[in-house]
């Protein structure tokens, strides 16, 4: 790629408010032809920490005053980056702007980028969502079940885990639910069981906790918790009370321990992963905790919120989402991406716990 990369500055004419630069989506170089520009919302978010309003144009720039150009129309610099893929293509950036202060922004924008083109490998993984809740949002809530809770609500397991703890209580015996406060498959459980309830969210209140007959206690497991560490606080609960009525292993939920997985592998499979996600998003941090390797971590919103010094000697970049991000987060990412060079997308998975019919075990 690098032998096939060209800088060039050239004067043309177009329409430029004071402290404005147009970034290219596409445009026409004087000797190469059309350039296509899918990274342009990166230049563009450059621009704009510069403190100039960076406005998107099609590229069509005269380079001499002529029939069809848009008045009032002045000169401009234009500034702009090109390289050929193997298959012929023209990928790059262009900027350009009225010459002054916002002409030199517009060049200095497009170096920094121009100095980070290189061939990248880019590879996803981590969905947020599990099996259940992708099926509930593809098919609606399960019957008889509200959707106003969202994924809590309608995802299958989490409405089978409700109904036993419904059963639990049912029976007379105090569910000791090993979970976290606040969590939706915890707030979800009002109205099920109340007062036959108590949550226990650590090995300390498992030691602790009071339940009105010891001899009458069942245990079960939060949703969206990893299973083997839900398991340690219910052996802890066990080993106090003697006998206990456990949670069936079938309603089980494995989606937290598999997200882990995934974004743990992740973490070891790129040099620079970005997590796509809304800036109040409270399970961003959670997201970026569990991304433990040795890959640096980053949270954007958008394209426009990457640095270029972010991919300074980055072959491979990883990306994953929140659940509240749009699901097609990662994938409105990928282009801009591979509009700085040659680029192969891999997805990766290392979590992949799945269930066996009864009669497959033997």
């Amino acid at each position: 790629m690098k032998r096939t990369c060209r800088t060039d500055t050239w004067q043309a004419v177009h329409p430029a408010g004071p402290g404005e630069i147009l970034v290219a989506t596409e445009y026409r170089h004087p000797a190469r032809g059309q350039v296509s520009c899918p990274a342009w919302e990166l230049l563009a978010g450059s621009i704009t920490r510069r403190g100039f309003a960076a406005r998107r144009v099609d590229g069509s720039w005269a380079a001499t005053p002529g029939t069809g150009v848009p008045k009032p129309a002045g000169p401009v610099e234009v500034h702009a980056v090109s390289f050929e893929l193997r298959d012929g293509r023209l990928l790059g950036l262009a900027a350009a702007a009225a010459p002054g202060p916002a002409a030199a922004a517009a060049r200095a924008a497009v170096a920094e980028w121009t100095a980070v083109l290189r061939t990248r490998r880019l590879v996803t993984g981590g969905d947020p969502l599990c099996a259940g809740e992708r099926g509930a949002r593809a098919g609606g809530p399960a019957a008889g079940v509200s959707a106003a809770g969202g994924p809590a609500a309608t995802c299958p397991l989490a409405v089978a885990f409700r109904a036993e703890v419904r059963s639990l209580a049912g029976q007379g015996l105090h569910v000791l639910l090993v979970g976290r406060a606040g969590h939706a498959a915890v707030t979800a459980l009002r109205g099920v069981a109340d007062g036959a309830v108590t949550l226990v969210e650590d090995a300390a209140q498992a030691r602790t906790v009071p339940v009105p007959d010891p001899a009458r206690v069942a245990v079960a497991l939060q949703p969206g918790l990893p299973v083997e560490e839900s398991e340690l606080v219910a052996e802890r609960l066990r080993a106090r009370f003697g006998h206990v009525v456990p949670q069936h292993p079938e309603t089980y939920c494995y989606a937290a321990g598999d997200r882990r997985a995934d974004l743990h592998q992740l973490a070891h499979s790129c040099q620079l992963l970005l997590v796509v996600s809304p800036e109040d998003d409270p399970d961003t941090a959670h997201a970026l905790a569990l991304a433990d390797g040795p890959a640096v971590v980053r949270r954007v919103s958008t394209a426009a919120d990457l640095a270029p010094h972010w991919l300074a000697g980055v072959a491979s970049i990883g990306l994953t989402r929140t659940a509240r991000s749009p699901e097609d987060a990662v994938t409105r990412l990928l282009p801009a991406l591979a509009g700085l060079g040659p680029t192969a997308v891999v997805t990766t998975r290392a979590g992949r716990t799945s269930r066996l019919e009864p009669t497959s075990i033997g």
